[in-house]
Parts: C-alpha cells; structure tokens; sequence
C-alpha cells in the first residue's frame, strides 16, 4: 500500500506543476507555441509517469507506441 502511496505523491507534484506552469499556458494560446514543444513536453511528463510507476515495457511495445505517436501527429497536421 505505501509503495502506490509513493508513487502517487512522485507523481503528482511534477503533473501538477506542469499544469499551472505550461499546459494552461499552451492550451489557451496553441498557435504561440508549436506543435512539436507542445509534444516533447507532453512525452516527458508520460516518462516521467512511467517510470515512477516501473512500467517494463518491451521493444514491440515501443515500436507500437512510437507508430501511435506519429499517427496522432499526422491527424494533427491534418486538422491543422
């Protein structure tokens, strides 16, 4: 039980803070800031999340994730 307590605290203070000091910040203005920083931060708060969890993750699972990834790219830049 305390081990999920630790995790949950790890967690949450970066999310938090990436949400009062960037994530309102570019969904209010999206057109400031481009696409790729948005995403890059987006991945760096999920690796964050993913390693305090100690998700093992193996390489098809990365090959999957990363075709994801570039699928939800490209519907972006279609809709844009």
């Amino acid at each position: 039980m305390w081990k999920y307590f630790k995790v949950v605290i790890k967690v949450l203070f970066p999310i938090i803070w990436a949400y009062f000091s960037w994530i309102i910040r570019y969904s209010n203005h999206p057109e400031k800031y481009p696409f790729d920083k948005r995403w890059e931060k987006v991945q760096k708060i999920v690796r964050k999340v993913i390693k305090a969890f100690n998700v093992q993750l193996n390489q098809d699972d990365i090959d999957n994730l990363q075709i994801a990834f570039n699928d939800v790219k490209q519907d972006y830049n279609e809709v844009m």
